[in-house]
């Protein structure tokens, strides 16, 4: 007898409950969602860093800061025009940007196996806005030049990225 009334106060729990749950109230509510598609970003070099010509008595530095300032090593003459390297990258209106550069040095070359390094590459800004879809900056660097430098004209590359932040 002990089992049925356990099974009876069951039954009835069990009956309270589903007539509890058709007497609660319930909502609905829509919520909106958004996305936003940004633009691809573009990265173009305007001009090169332009260590100008170089006339070397012994080893020495020609060092063009981001902003342009040339600082030329009393061993060497520095004529012609130096520039920092000029940039600009291309993409939203309004949208902020992250500026890097994967290395801070690189290596000139006068493709006969003759080099010469550029170190302490540094930008203007490491962040930038981009102010009717553009934002421009510089880059600064270090040409070391040795002692006896093979004459010629050197050239190389350095990498920069951008990417929205």
């Amino acid at each position: 007898m002990f089992n049925k009334f356990r099974i009876g106060a069951a039954g009835v729990a069990l009956v309270a409950a589903m007539g509890m749950a058709g007497t609660a109230n319930a909502a609905t509510a829509s919520a909106a969602a958004t996305a936003t598609i940004l633009d691809s970003l573009q990265l173009h070099a305007d001009s090169p860093l332009n260590f100008g010509t170089i006339s070397a008595s012994s080893a020495g530095t020609v060092a063009i800061t981001a902003a342009g300032a040339v600082t030329c090593s009393a061993s060497l003459t520095c004529t012609g025009t130096q520039a920092a390297a000029a940039l600009h990258a291309n993409g939203n209106t309004g949208a902020n940007i992250n500026i890097s550069l994967p290395s801070t040095s690189t290596s000139l070359s006068d493709g006969s196996g003759h080099t010469m390094n550029v170190t302490g590459l540094a930008l203007s800004s490491a962040t930038g806005t981009l102010t009717g879809g553009a934002y421009n900056f510089t880059v600064g660097g270090t040409l070391a030049v040795a002692n006896g430098q093979q004459a010629g004209t050197y050239n190389g590359t350095f990498d920069v990225n951008v990417a929205y932040q």
